[in-house]
């Protein structure tokens, strides 16, 4: 998975790669909806922990998250169709 960033929109969006060829190309798993240019950043992220809700109502209150190292973060939310995600709100500082 990766976070791709376009500098000049500022914007980021989520990746899931399919392969990659060092240092000449990354190939995703779909189309993305931003185009990236020479300078944009492509970080690989990992997962290192998860929420588990299923079908049930789940409440994480801050501090839950934390970030330490420069850089975005990739905060996954998931369930069931049962499920519903009220709200999502981090903080930089």
């Amino acid at each position: 998975m990766v976070v791709l960033f376009s500098l000049a929109t500022g914007t980021g969006v989520r990746g899931v790669v399919t392969s990659v060829q060092a240092g000449v190309s990354i190939t995703l798993t779909a189309n993305l909806g931003l185009a990236l240019a020479p300078g944009d950043k492509v970080p690989l992220m990992v997962s290192k922990a998860q929420i588990p809700v299923g079908a049930a109502t789940q409440q994480a209150n801050a501090p839950s998250v934390f970030v330490v190292h420069e850089g975005p973060a990739l905060i996954e939310l998931d369930g069931t169709l049962a499920c519903r995600i009220n709200l999502v709100a981090g903080e930089y500082a």
